[in-house]
Parts: C-alpha cells; structure tokens; sequence
C-alpha cells in the first residue's frame, strides 16, 4: 500500500492480506549471498525465540526473487517519536502518569530479552512501537546480539542513544541497553535530549563527559531517581532490568495491565498456531529450493561466477607481471638509496657519540645540584586539602533512597542496609560527618571499613566475611568489632552532629569519634591501611545527611578525661587475648 521510514538493515511497506484485509508490515531484506541469507535466518530466529506480548510479533515470511520478506504485525500508533511530541501537550501530572505507563512496559520487554541473552544495541523512540490501545512494543532485531553471561558485544545502533561506554571501550552490555531506556524516558517527560547540542559529535562529547541538561522539575523523586540511575555513566551501577521492574511504582503500573494481558491470553494459542504455519512454510521453502529448476539456476549461477573468477584471475596475472617488472627498477634504486643511507649512519653514529659525551657531562652536573638541595618534605606526596567528593555505594536502590547528600531507608522492611562511601582512604587526615534522623526506637550507626569489605543487600556490618573489616559507632553509644561490643562513649541523639576522623599519616593509623564537636573518650588505632566510610540504616524512615567529607590540615583530637585506645585487630571483649590500653 505505501513505504515506511525503514531501519538501515531493509525496506518496509504497509501491505494489506487479501483474504483478511487485515494491515500488516513488510520488511525485505537481502537474500541472495550466503552472509545475507546467515543474517535474515538470524533475524527471523531472532523474533521467533524472543516472541511475546512485548515484542512486535513475526506472522511469516517468504522468499521474492532475491530478497526474503517478513511478515509482522501492524503498530497502528506508529513509534514513541510520535509520542515525545504528543506528551508536551499534556498537562505535566498525566504526561508523568503515561511516562510511568511507557517505562514498565519497556522494561517488561527488555528484561524478556535480557532473560535470553540478548541485547537489543539500539534502543530509539523509532524502535518502541505503540498499538491501537496504546501498549507498548519492542520491535527491530536486526541489530540485536546474542551474549553469553558477562560478555561483551559489538558496538553498534544509533550514536546518540549510546552509552559511555561504546565510545570509550567499543564494547556493550545488558547495561548498555538501559542507558539507552533512560535517555528514551528523558525525552518523553521534556521533548529534549538528555544530552542535547547543537550537533551529533556535540551529544557524542556530552554522553561522554556526562553533562546532561537540566531534569524536569515536575518529575522529582522515583522518577528522577530511576532515570539517573539508568543513565549512570558506571555500568555496574546501573540498575538491571529485573531490577526496575522491582520498584514500587512500576509493579504498581504493570498491575494495571496484567486485566489486558489475561484477556490477550486467548489469543496465545493462535500466536502458537501462526509460529507453527511459519516453521511449516520454512520446510515447504527448502523443499522447493530443492527442486530441479533451482538446481539449474543454481548451476547457471555457479557458472557465471566462476567465469568472472577467471577473468579476474586472467587480470591479476598481467598485474602481477606489471608488478615484477617494477620491483626490479625499484631494487636497483633501492641500492642506490642504501648506498646513501649507510653513508647517513655513519655521520648519525658520530653525531650520536658527541651527544652522549655531552649528555654525561651534563647528567654529572645535574647530579652536582641535586646534592645540595634540600631533602624532600615527605607531605609533598599528602592529598589536597578541602572537600572531597563522594560517590556512595548503595547495595539495594529499592530500599535506600539518596537524595544528593541525603540518604533514607524507604522500604517497609526491618533489614538493615549498608552503604559505603567512597573513595578509599589511605592518606592525610579526614572528618566524615553528619545526623541522623529517625522516628522512636528505630536503629542506625556510623563507622568504618576495610577497603576489602563487599555488603550485600539486608547484610549487617559485620556479617560474614566482613567480620573482622568493619567497626560500627551504634546508636546506643557502643563500639562493635569482631562480635564484641564497648561501652564509654555517649549515646547518638537524632539531629546530633557525629563526626568520625581519621588520621592516615600517624604511626599507627587513628580513628577518634565526636558529637557535636566533643571528642569522646573511646578511640582505636592501629586501623587498616585503606578505609572507606559506612552509614548503616535498620528500619524505614532513617535518613543520615552527610554534612562534612573534607581532608583537614591535622587531627583535632586532643584526649579527654578517661579516654582509652582499643586496638584494631584484637577481640575486645576477651581480655585473655587482647592488651588493653596502648
């Protein structure tokens, strides 16, 4: 009936079937070398295997001349660069609402593909389909990769809805894919690219360095959280498929469709059926390409490409004579040219002994100055003094949920959740320091860890391996290591300051606690060589805000009244082996 903008891997035409009158489209792809034909069996393999609710359904396919023809169903509504510019129109709390609607159904298909190894390698508003009653599908494998586990496939697709990673090492993941989601989801909630310039290299550079535009103000909180999260320039912090669809409000908008999808349901067996008529016509194909009259053409074919073989092969033999004749004109230059260049050799060998001799001449007198300067001040090699910026480590996203430095335990569950901030210290002096927030007779604490230490989601500080890498400051006003627990410093009261500060450059390592700006009694030495901070927050509705993470000039502790140094390494809480005071 007419042609449709098609993807760079066919040609596609809106057809209609003369028995149904029902709307379909048409994709042709090559089909005549051995590699297009490896590559369409690919494709239609491809939609085969990841067929779905979610996914642009293959109805069959069949062969025309030198092309193969795919048959797929008809998205009415047409592809989510329609949407982008339909959802401006709307007011921002039902544009919000749709966006919700949008990203769980993307997310529904990405992880059935993701399931099977597959990454799609070009997510677009051109390639998320909308049917008649608005749902949304993942269509256009041509370009999609089969993966095994962690490996890495093919940089590929469309430039601007490319992760970091793509141009930085050439290689994609499964995470690659939700970069793409996220800058798709940015576009539906502002009109505007994420990383918008005024050309395609501009959009490449700011993918790269991550500057990103401003995000919509209407879309605060999970929305804006999810997004960010997807579009994490670390792949490994990116939230997974299976992940998104855990969160809260996405399981709440896929309920919505779960009513549509039962109806659907009893259309899954004609789904079956057309799978099994296009297998069937598959073996009717290959009967056919077996056929005398096949055979012929195949033969005249052969025929044809041998013949240019040996034309070709004729033109190679006169160039490769062409070629000796002018090897040997060229040898004989070659030994002039020789001649020349060890004379050249000769002189560079003379030139290069006088510059040696100078060199050590010069070398000597170097050596002479730097006698006599000074020796080195060994705080040269100290970091920069001032704030550090930090990068939390957060095991589980849908149970905390960070708020630039404000971080909160949304999740209704009594699990504890760790989060570890970096980055890993191992020099100078440095004051980590915030408060807590909780309602009553809810738990949290602060402390530190070995560099070593990995947690897990609803893992305790010193769960497991972590065992002997952690040391917590609890609420309560106990220090806790190795499963022993030290009383003598105060209580943390919600809105209190608590300061951690650690000393790198003494012999040994320090660690000492303060509340609001006094020091306290307990402190430990001899910590490890490389540390991160950690916040531990137990029930819902915890928050800590980080107000200090600086390099300060030298330790402001001083010792108070009763003060006692506990030992890293040692069980507190058995004196037959530890050694007490130092």
């Amino acid at each position: 009936m007419k042609k449709l903008k098609g993807g760079a891997m066919g040609k596609t035409f809106l057809v209609k079937k003369l028995v149904s009158a029902k709307l379909c489209v048409m994709k042709k792809v090559d089909y005549l070398e051995d590699e297009d034909k490896a590559r369409a069996d690919r494709e239609v393999e491809q939609m085969l295997r990841l067929a779905s609710p979610y996914t642009v359904s293959l109805i069959s396919t069949f062969p025309d001349r030198m092309e193969l023809c795919l048959i797929m169903e008809y998205c009415s509504q047409g592809d989510l660069r329609k949407v982008i510019a339909e959802l401006q129109q709307l007011p921002e709390e039902e544009r919000l609402m749709r966006v919700w609607e949008i990203l769980a159904q993307i997310f529904r298909a990405l992880d059935h593909l993701h399931s099977h190894d597959v990454i799609h390698r070009d997510v677009k508003p051109e390639n998320i389909f909308v049917m008649e009653d608005g749902s949304i599908k993942l269509g256009d494998f041509g370009l999609a990769k089969e993966i095994a586990s962690r490996n890495y496939a093919t940089a590929v697709g469309t430039k601007v809805y490319q992760a970091p990673e793509v141009y930085q090492q050439q290689q994609m993941t499964v995470e690659s894919d939700v970069f793409a989601v996220g800058e798709v989801i940015f576009e539906l909630l502002s009109g505007r690219h994420p990383f918008e310039s005024d050309s395609e290299l501009g959009m490449i550079n700011n993918i790269i360095q991550g500057k990103m535009i401003e995000f919509p103000s209407f879309a605060e909180g999970n929305m804006k959280q999810i997004v960010l999260a997807m579009m994490n320039p670390n792949p490994s912090r990116r939230p997974s498929a299976k992940a998104v669809l855990a969160h809260d409000v996405v399981r709440m908008y896929l309920r919505q469709h779960e009513s549509k999808i039962n109806e659907e349901g009893a259309g899954a067996d004609q789904f079956l059926e057309r799978i099994q008529l296009v297998e069937q016509e598959k073996e009717r194909e290959k009967l056919r390409a077996d056929s005398a009259e096949q055979r012929v053409d195949e033969e005249k074919r052969r025929s044809d490409q041998q013949k240019r073989r040996a034309d070709e092969a004729e033109e190679v033999t006169r160039a490769f004579q062409l070629e000796i004749e002018n090897k040997n004109r060229e040898n004989e230059r070659q030994q002039q040219r020789i001649q020349i260049i060890e004379q050249e050799k000769e002189r560079e060998k003379i030139r290069a002994d006088q510059e040696k001799i100078r060199a050590d001449q010069q070398e000597e007198k170097q050596l002479e100055t730097v006698a006599l300067l000074p020796p080195r001040n060994e705080d040269e090699d100290l970091p920069e003094l001032g704030p550090i910026i930090l990068d939390a480590v957060i095991p589980d996203y849908a149970t905390v949920q960070q708020n630039e430095n404000k971080f909160i335990h949304t999740k209704d569950n009594e699990y504890i959740s760790i989060i570890a901030f970096n980055p890993v210290i191992s020099k100078g002096v440095v004051k980590f320091e915030g408060y807590f927030e909780s309602n009553e007779g809810k738990n949290f604490a602060i402390g530190i860890a070995d560099a070593s230490a990995v947690f897990e989601p609803n893992q305790a500080p010193a769960q497991g391996k972590n065992l002997s890498k952690t040391l917590s400051y609890w609420k309560e006003g106990s220090l806790h290591y190795l499963n022993a627990g030290v009383f003598g410093n105060s209580k943390i009261e919600e809105n209190q300051l608590i300061a951690l500060e650690i000393n790198m450059s003494s012999n040994p390592r320090t660690l000492h606690f303060f509340i609001n700006g006094q020091e306290q009694p307990l402190s430990v030495s001899d910590i490890p060589s490389n540390i991160r901070f950690l916040v531990g927050l137990e029930n819902p509705g915890i928050s800590f805000t980080l107000t200090r993470f600086e390099r300060i000039q030298s330790s402001s502790a001083r010792g108070v009244e009763g003060s006692k140094v506990l030992k890293w390494g040692y069980n507190w809480g058995n004196d037959k082996y530890y050694d007490g005071n130092l």
